[in-house]
């Protein structure tokens, strides 16, 4: 049954009709509204969630990272001294050349020695037996003569 207008009871009443329909809507709105923001707060939550385990990975970096720079810091600390070293190194590793070098020499020339005796062994048992022939061919001649 439709409703009569209070001014005029001849009427039907349209502006109830209007109002009506407005608050249907809106009541409709405010349930479709109530299911977005439930979303949203749904989604919300989910980013702070995600929010803080990017918190937790970003602050386990921050530490790799710190303790990767002492790390860093220390291989830069050791590279340095052992660069001082290196020219102590180098001296001493040009010493045990000069002294291989020498040690070389010296075995070379105790190689050469027992070569060196037995040439000066054979150049006087030739030297004797030179002068032993000739000391018989003299003999033989002076003997004769």
């Amino acid at each position: 049954m439709e409703e009569k207008c209070t001014v005029d009871p001849q009427r039907g009443c349209e502006v109830r009709q209007m109002v009506r329909q407005v608050e249907a809507d809106l009541h409709d709105l405010r349930r479709q509204n109530s299911g977005t923001h439930e979303r949203f707060g749904e989604r919300i939550g989910d980013l702070e969630a995600h929010n803080k385990v990017q918190d937790v990975e970003v602050k386990n970096l921050g530490k790799s990272i710190d303790s990767m720079s002492g790390d860093l810091r220390e291989v830069k600390s050791e590279t340095k001294e052992i660069s001082k070293q290196l020219p102590v190194i180098a001296n001493q590793v040009n010493a045990i050349h000069e002294s291989q070098r020498a040690v070389d020499t010296d075995v070379d020339a105790l190689k050469e020695k027992p070569a060196k005796r037995w040439e000066s062994m054979v150049g006087q048992i030739i030297g004797i037996v030179v002068a032993a022939v000739m000391g018989f061919i003299l003999a033989k001649i002076g003997l004769s003569g």
